[in-house]
C-alpha cells in the first residue's frame, strides 16, 4: 500500500483553502479543466494528472502533469505544459515523476 495517501479531492480543497485560484470555477472553465483521480503520493504532496481543451475544439483535451506541494498549497508543472496526447501517457509519465521524486532524483 502507497505510504502517502492523497487524493485530487485533498488537493483541490487544499487549494482552495489557501486562496489558490488554480480550482476555482472560472479558472476551471475558461480552461475546461479535469482533474484525473489517479494521485501519485509523494513525500510532501503529489503528482497528478489535468487535462484542459487549450484550443477550445470540442473533443480534443492535452494533458499535463502537476507536482502539488503540502506546504503552502502550491501547484507547478512538471514537463511541458499539454505535453501528453493521451491519459495514458500522461498517467505514464506522472508515475515516472513520483518514482524520481520519491528517490530523491531532481524533477526540475
Amino acid at each position: 500500500m502507497d505510504k502517502y495517501v492523497i487524493t485530487a479531492d485533498d488537493i483541490i480543497g487544499a487549494s482552495q483553502d489557501a486562496g489558490s485560484f488554480f480550482f476555482s470555477p472560472s479558472t476551471v472553465r475558461f480552461w475546461g479543466t479535469r482533474v484525473m483521480s489517479q494521485v501519485f503520493g509523494v513525500p510532501g504532496g503529489a503528482v497528478f494528472v489535468t487535462s484542459e481543451n487549450p484550443r477550445k475544439e470540442r473533443g480534443e483535451r492535452a494533458y499535463t502533469v502537476r507536482l502539488f506541494t503540502s506546504e503552502g498549497a502550491k501547484i507547478r508543472t512538471l514537463g511541458p505544459q499539454y505535453g501528453h496526447r493521451t491519459r495514458e501517457q500522461a498517467l505514464r509519465a506522472a508515475a515516472e515523476y513520483a518514482r524520481m521524486i520519491r528517490e530523491g532524483e531532481d524533477v526540475a
